[in-house]
């Protein structure tokens, strides 16, 4: 059984630079957390994920190869995608550990690797019931998401990024989705992220098409 590590250092990413100033409509995000709770009826974006109608029972269910989706609520369509590597482990108290090696891919095609570096996280914790709460960067140093995978502006964004959602099976195996948060430093200063959405789904011969909430929305180009 491994034992859970602390990650505090700056990653750097392949995406983002999001764009000026956007007037900030607090009903998208209230409108977002009636649709998340009608299809994930375990969780809440308002309270915090928790427990799956069916939680995972085996590391690999989860283990492999996903399609990750950023949804920035400033321009929401326009999904930066990176592929997932994923390897799962449970431990003995039930918990899962995680791992996740990110490549961004272009934000021309959302297909091709861009040229930028993989981003590795160790050790994320993933509680007994499924749910999860992952911080991938603090605000400060923030996390460096470059433009080459950016399909909003083409430009770097330096940004704290945190995620949350819950890893079931049954009928939820193999799509997961939550909400994101974090403070954007640059382009636009202390812009938060609020009301951003993700997606993880698992990739089984041809890779998805990228989606970008919990209802499954298709990404636009």
């Amino acid at each position: 059984m491994r034992m859970a590590t602390c990650l505090s250092s700056l990653f750097v990413l392949g995406s983002s630079a999001l764009l000026a100033a956007c007037p900030d409509t607090g009903g998208e995000f209230d409108a977002f957390g009636e649709r998340y709770n009608k299809i994930n009826p375990g969780t809440s974006v308002s309270t915090g994920p928790s427990q799956c109608e069916t939680p995972v029972m085996d590391d690999a269910e989860v283990t492999g190869a996903w399609l990750f989706t950023l949804s920035a609520r400033l321009d929401k369509k326009k999904a930066f995608v990176l592929t997932a590597d994923i390897v799962a482990e449970m431990q003995d108290d039930g918990t899962m550990l995680v791992d996740m090696t990110l490549q961004p891919l272009s934000a021309t095609d959302q297909t091709t690797p861009a040229s930028c570096p993989t981003i590795s996280f160790t050790d994320l914790v993933v509680n007994a019931d499924g749910s999860f709460n992952w911080q991938l960067a603090a605000d400060d140093p923030g996390l460096t998401l470059c433009g080459a995978a950016n399909p909003i502006s083409m430009s770097d964004i330096l940004t704290g990024l945190a995620i949350s959602g819950t890893i079931c099976g049954g009928a939820q195996e193999g799509f997961i989705c939550g909400g994101v948060t974090g403070i954007v430093k640059t382009p636009i200063p202390n812009f938060d992220l609020t009301g951003s959405t993700f997606t993880i789904q698992k990739v089984a011969g041809a890779a998805p098409a990228p989606v970008i909430n919990c209802e499954k929305e298709p990404a636009e180009y």
